[in-house]
């Protein structure tokens, strides 16, 4: 039992892949800890690792015994597919549609002859060169790839999988730059497969430049909410001021000759204003004497 339990109390053994109960030494530990009666030395954990001897399936961690008595399905065997834990030895990959262990060369996650059927490169495990493997991009059914756009290019060989005029990698990478989420306004579709990033109405491609210069391209930037200045356009102590002083300038004014009295300049100086207006007249006079 574990160790703090209670006298008389029995744990559950652990089953393949966890530490042996109560950190017991393999293999002495393995039959009153393991839930398989195995335990590999390599690590100290229950159930045997690919290629190491066994006798049952219930004691290799993949859930298989090969022919050659070693854990670890061969090519050519028959087998069921497990995305979780593959069932395969080594390179081997499941094929989910002819249920045998199939020779995955470039470890994406899809056979050889899958990939043949699909049209990817079995030798590379990134065929159009975005950075997302292939058998992620294919998806769980390869008898029916993901093609985002609908393109008639499935997006393992579509450099632009949701085709809004960025690259898939370089969507990938300048989200990694700007260290920005990989789903920017969270509605469960990664920005490659998102022809509206940040959700803001406008394609991807329309807003590939870094207007506010702040390392961010806008395409990954959610719009910022605009606050508006109460008083800007009317009310203001300002707005006021200058509809009075306009109104002032004109009310009351007399225009001629260059010269206006307002009754702002009343007083003194409408005084001065008048006489120099008489002394003017004077001057014409005489000059028109003579």
């Amino acid at each position: 039992m574990t160790a703090g339990n209670a006298s008389g109390t029995c744990s559950a053994k652990a089953p393949n892949g966890s530490p042996t109960l109560n950190n017991q030494a393999c293999p002495a530990g393995a039959a009153s800890t393991c839930l398989s009666g195995a335990c590999d030395t390599g690590d100290g954990k229950c159930g045997f690792v690919e290629g190491t001897t066994c006798a049952t399936n219930g004691e290799c961690r993949v859930d298989a015994c090969a022919s050659d008595k070693k854990c670890g399905l061969l090519l050519g065997d028959a087998c069921t597919a497990s995305p979780a834990n593959d069932p395969c030895r080594g390179a081997l990959a499941c094929d989910a549609n002819s249920k045998v262990c199939d020779t995955d060369t470039d470890s994406d996650g899809l056979t050889d002859t899958q990939e043949k059927t699909l049209g990817t490169d079995p030798n590379n495990a990134n065929s159009d060169g975005d950075g997302l493997k292939d058998g992620v991009e294919v998806g769980a059914d390869a008898k029916k790839p993901i093609d985002t756009d609908g393109d008639g290019k499935i997006d393992a060989l579509d450099t632009d999988d949701d085709n809004d005029g960025i690259l898939t990698k370089d969507e990938i990478a300048d989200a990694t730059a700007a260290k920005v989420s990989d789903d920017v306004d969270g509605d469960g579709k990664k920005n490659w497969l998102d022809t509206d990033s940040d959700g803001d109405g406008i394609k991807d491609g329309d807003e590939k430049t870094d207007a506010d210069r702040d390392g961010v391209k806008d395409y990954l930037q959610k719009p910022k909410p605009v606050v508006a200045d109460a008083g800007a356009d009317s009310g203001t102590p300002d707005a006021g001021k200058d509809a009075g002083a306009d109104a002032g300038s004109d009310e009351g004014s007399i225009e001629g000759g260059g010269c206006a009295v307002t009754p702002e300049n009343s007083g003194a100086t409408g005084i001065l204003a008048a006489l120099g207006l008489a002394v003017a007249a004077l001057f014409g006079r005489k000059k028109n004497r003579r």
